[in-house]
Parts: structure tokens; sequence; C-alpha cells
């Protein structure tokens, strides 16, 4: 699987994960194989530092940090 060492969370069928890299991955898991729906490479720009924050989704929005910058990506229309 191309699904790296990271974070993710749960979001019922689904698991959203970012990669130590900055890389964004939404996942279908079953007992018999993790499916890769969508990924978006390099979202978060990482400098020698990796990224292991957690992602949060609050109201819609998916808000990731690396060092002292926050993103906020809109995931509703």
């Amino acid at each position: 699987s191309e699904l790296g060492t990271g974070q993710f969370i749960f979001i019922d069928p689904y698991f959203l994960s970012v990669d130590v890299k900055g890389s964004l991955y939404l996942a279908l898991a079953s007992p018999e194989k993790l499916e890769i729906v969508t990924s978006i490479k390099n979202l978060i720009e990482t400098d020698s530092a990796k990224f292991w924050t957690k992602p949060v989704i609050a109201q819609g929005n998916l808000y990731l940090r690396y060092a002292n910058r926050l993103y906020c990506y809109k995931l509703t229309n």
C-alpha cells in the first residue's frame, strides 16, 4: 500500500490519514484490504521535520497544523 507512516482519524466508514511527508489519504478499510479512495500528495509542504499532527474535522472543515502554520480546507459545499 502507498499509505505511509502518519496520523489518522476514523470518519465512518473511511479513514483520513496524513503521512509524515504531508500527503493526505482517504481510505476504506475492510478485513481483506485497505483501498485508497483518493489522495493528495504533499498537501502540506514540510521542511526537514516530519508532519505528526493528527487531522481534525469540525463543522465541515479539515484542519491541519504544521510548525507555526494552521491550514483549513473546506470539505462541504
